[in-house]
C-alpha cells in the first residue's frame, strides 16, 4: 500500500466484507454511505490519516472528495495537505468494478514513482481500503485511492463560456501532448482523454494542464502484459476503431485522435463529433 504493493481486488462482496444485500443507485442506503463518508477519517496504505471533507463530483464508478492529511505516516506528505479521495462506488463493487478500480491506482502509483514524474499527468499519493460498518451488522470494504489536490477548474468547464483563445490553446495541448508521451513511452494508453479529464491550474502564463481519470486505462507494455483490457470508451472522443473492434485495435494512436477532438474543442468552442442518441 502507498508506494508498497496495493491490495489485491479480491471478491466484491463476501460474508464478512459487505453488506446482506447489494446496494444500488437507488437505495437509500446509497446516499447515506455517500454522505457518511464526509467527517471519517480513513487510514492509508502507509499510516497516512485523511479526513474526508466535501463531495466534489460523482461518476460512473466513483465518489471524488476533498481531503485533508490529518496525521503522516511513512510519506513526504505533511499534515493540513489538501489531496483528493477517490472512493469507489457503492454500488460498483462488482469485481469487475473493483479489478478495474485497483488498475487505475497500480497504473498510476507505476506513473508517479519515476524520479522526475510529469507535471501533466495528476500524482498519486496512495492507496487502501475503508471498512464501513453497515446497519444491518456486516461490513462493506470501500476501495480508495488519495490523487494529488489540482486547485482550479476542468477543462470541460472552462469550454463551457466557449471557444478558448488560440494562445491559450496552444499552451494547454502542448502540455497534454506531453503528458500524454509519458505515458505512452511507458506502455499506457489512456484511453478516455476529453475536456472533463483534463483540470487546468494557475493563471495566465503559469497554467498547467494535468491529464486525469484513468479508470479505462489499458496497459500495453510488454512487462506488463497480464493485465486484463478495459472495455469502454467517451462517445465522441474514441477513434470510430474502437467502436468497431474495442480493444482489439487501442494503442497511443487511440490518445492522439481523441487529443485532435479536444483540440477542436477548444478551438471551435463545440464537439468535432457531437452525441447523437439513436
Amino acid at each position: 500500500m502507498g508506494r508498497g504493493r496495493l491490495p489485491d481486488p479480491g471478491p466484491a462482496l463476501g460474508p464478512s466484507a459487505g453488506p446482506s444485500q447489494a446496494v444500488t443507485a437507488d437505495d437509500p442506503a446509497f446516499l447515506a454511505l455517500r454522505e457518511g463518508l464526509s467527517g471519517r477519517v480513513l487510514v492509508g496504505g502507509s499510516g497516512q490519516r485523511y479526513t474526508v471533507g466535501s463531495l466534489r463530483s460523482e461518476g460512473g464508478q466513483g465518489w471524488v472528495f476533498h481531503a485533508t492529511v490529518s496525521a503522516s505516516g511513512h510519506s513526504a506528505m505533511t499534515v493540513g495537505q489538501s489531496v483528493i479521495v477517490k472512493v469507489l462506488r457503492a454500488d460498483a463493487l462488482s469485481h469487475e468494478g473493483r479489478v478495474r478500480f485497483h488498475r487505475e491506482a497500480h497504473v498510476l502509483r507505476l506513473l508517479s514513482e519515476e524520479h522526475s514524474p510529469c507535471a501533466h499527468v495528476v500524482r498519486f499519493h496512495d492507496y487502501s481500503e475503508h471498512e464501513l460498518a453497515m446497519p444491518d451488522g456486516g461490513s462493506m470494504l470501500l476501495p480508495f485511492t488519495v490523487l494529488e489536490y489540482v486547485r482550479g477548474t476542468s477543462l470541460d468547464q472552462e469550454l463551457g463560456a466557449g471557444p478558448l483563445p488560440l494562445s491559450r490553446t496552444r499552451t494547454i495541448l502542448r502540455h497534454l501532448a506531453a503528458g500524454l508521451e509519458y505515458v505512452h513511452v511507458r506502455g499506457v494508453v489512456h484511453r478516455d482523454l476529453k475536456p472533463a479529464n483534463v483540470l487546468l491550474t494557475g493563471q495566465g502564463a503559469a497554467e498547467q494542464a494535468k491529464i486525469t481519470d484513468f479508470g479505462l486505462v489499458r496497459i500495453v507494455s510488454p512487462d506488463l502484459a497480464r493485465t486484463a483490457r478495459i472495455a469502454g470508451a467517451s462517445v465522441g472522443y474514441a477513434p470510430p476503431e474502437q467502436y468497431e473492434r474495442g480493444n482489439a485495435r487501442v494503442s497511443p494512436r487511440t490518445d492522439v485522435f481523441s487529443l485532435a477532438a479536444v483540440a477542436y474543442e477548444m478551438l471551435t468552442g463545440r464537439p468535432a463529433y457531437p452525441y447523437q442518441p439513436g
